[in-house]
């Protein structure tokens, strides 16, 4: 018995008490804390980034044949998308599609992002005609 007070200190063992909760409690805190800070750097990035325009097709000075041809892309963190001061409707995943008229010699693509902080980025494209 005396060895036994001695170990718990003169103190009553307590069966509910769990020291791996406390610490279990602690890491996912730790956790917890850790995805909020990744979240929000990702957020805070997004913010100081602004939008990011890519054209698939055509490629900058690409000579082109024929009357009309299409311009193909994808947005990031874009609100709405212009090309040559038109709005045009990008989908779920970014990406638009949308014919041009081909002019002589050259046709100049301006695509204009704004993101929903109202930051533009704008990307200015030339094209030749055969």
């Amino acid at each position: 018995m005396k060895m036994n007070s001695r170990r718990n200190n003169g103190r009553k063992k307590n069966k509910y008490h769990r020291p791996w909760r406390e610490k279990l409690k602690v890491i996912l805190f730790f956790l917890l804390l850790a995805f909020i800070l990744i979240y929000f750097s990702f957020k805070i990035f997004d913010y100081f980034y602004g939008p990011k325009i890519e054209i698939f097709y055509p490629e900058p000075y690409q000579v082109l044949s024929g009357e009309t041809f299409f311009i193909s892309g994808k947005v990031k963190n874009a609100r709405n998308i212009y090309l040559n001061g038109r709005e045009i409707v990008i989908d779920q995943n970014g990406d638009f599609k949308e014919e041009l008229i081909l002019k002589n010699p050259y046709t100049l693509i301006v695509v204009n992002a704004v993101d929903k902080y109202d930051r533009e980025k704008e990307l200015i494209l030339q094209v030749g005609k055969e």
